[in-house]
């Protein structure tokens, strides 16, 4: 008779255990759509910048 509540406990942990890491990916999956956009930001500045260098060099006679 002690098997059936230890069992009932183990399975409430899992539940539990069930539900942080269904959060758990729900706040990864958050974080990897917010560093994608950033990144897309940032290769947008990078190029943009390499753009602006390149125009420079050609007005200054550098290439």
């Amino acid at each position: 008779m002690a098997v059936f509540p230890a069992f009932l406990c183990n399975e409430f942990a899992l539940a539990a255990l069930g539900k942080r890491m269904d959060s758990l990916k729900a706040d990864l999956r958050a974080r990897i759509e917010t560093l994608d956009c950033d990144l897309l930001d940032w290769a947008t500045i990078v190029m943009q910048h390499n753009t602006d260098i390149a125009r420079l060099k050609g007005k200054a006679g550098l290439e």
